[in-house]
C-alpha cells in the first residue's frame, strides 16, 4: 500500500438507519404540541389539584401539581409565557402554605388565595404548553425532573 494512501473507514451498517432517526427526531421536536398531547399532561396536574381543593390529596398529587407548576416557571423562564412569571410565583407561595399546613396537620389542602394561584397558573402552563414545541417542552421536563431529583437527594 502506498505511504499516502489514507485507511478506509470503518462501514456501519446502521448510518442510514441512525440518519433517518435523526432527521425523524429533528422534526418531531420542531413540531408544536396539540391540544391532543397536551390534555393528558394537564389531566394528571389537574387531578391532583382537585384533590387538594377536597383536601383529599396525598404527597403525590402535590408532586404532580407542583412539578406542573415548576415546568410552568421553566417555560416561561425560557421565553414562553413569560408574562406568566407573577401568578407563577404566587402559585408557588400557595403550594408552600399548603406544605407547611401537611406538616402542622396532616391534610395537603390549599387555601382560598393559594387555590386560586394555582389554577391559574395551571391554566396559563396549558397555553405554555401549546405555545411551546415538542422539543421545548421536553427540555423544560428534563430540566424540571433533573433539579426536583437533585433537591430531593
Amino acid at each position: 500500500m502506498a505511504g499516502n494512501k489514507k485507511p478506509r473507514k470503518r462501514h456501519d451498517p446502521n448510518k442510514m438507519a441512525k440518519l433517518i432517526v435523526a432527521r425523524t427526531m429533528a422534526h418531531v421536536k420542531a413540531s408544536p404540541i396539540t391540544d391532543a398531547e397536551a390534555a393528558p399532561l394537564e389531566t394528571a396536574v389537574l387531578s391532583g389539584l382537585e384533590e387538594m381543593r377536597k383536601g383529599t390529596a396525598t404527597p403525590d398529587e402535590w408532586n404532580s401539581v407542583a412539578r406542573g407548576i415548576n415546568h410552568a416557571w421553566t417555560l416561561a423562564q425560557h421565553g414562553i409565557g413569560a408574562e406568566a412569571l407573577p401568578t407563577i410565583a404566587e402559585a408557588e407561595v400557595g403550594m408552600k402554605r399548603a406544605e407547611a399546613r401537611y406538616k402542622a396537620t396532616g391534610r395537603l389542602v390549599l387555601d382560598g388565595e393559594g387555590l386560586n394561584a394555582v389554577r391559574l397558573a395551571l391554566e396559563l402552563w396549558g397555553q405554555q404548553l401549546r405555545m411551546s414545541t415538542v422539543g421545548e417542552a421536553d427540555k423544560a421536563t428534563r430540566l424540571v425532573e433533573r433539579e426536583y431529583w437533585r433537591k430531593a437527594a
